[in-house]
């Protein structure tokens, strides 16, 4: 399966590595200071089911366009779903399924406006 995830902090960079971990191919957004970690240390997951490491990791600040991912778990924080829904349609296929992993009751709902209720887990 071929994943997107968009915003790797904790939360994301957790999921995302228990995803490449288990052999599907990821692609991480994220901007700034992770996103240089990332490229330049890979992705370090520390758990209590165990610690692992992730050595180069596909990242960016945008998606690949020819990535075309089967799913994106959405892990950016609540106040930014407005600005990255625009985003992620342009880099999603028709059968491209979205998870919101935000605590907000209305971020699927934000999310669906813009994506497609069908789309949105």
């Amino acid at each position: 399966m071929k994943c997107v995830i968009h915003g790797s902090g904790g939360v994301g960079g957790y999921y995302g590595g228990c995803l490449a971990r288990a052999g599907h191919e990821v692609f991480f957004i994220a901007r700034g200071v992770h996103l240089e970690a990332i490229q330049q240390q890979g992705l370090s997951i520390k758990s209590a089911k165990g610690d692992f490491r992730i050595e180069t990791p596909k990242s960016g600040e945008r998606c690949d366009p020819n990535f075309d991912p089967d799913l994106v778990i959405v892990a950016v924080k609540s106040w930014q779903l407005p600005e990255i829904t625009e985003e992620i349609k342009n880099y999603c296929t028709p059968s491209t399924l979205i998870l919101p992993l935000q605590n907000g009751a209305d971020a699927s709902d934000i999310l669906a406006d813009t994506l497609g209720p069908e789309r949105v887990l």
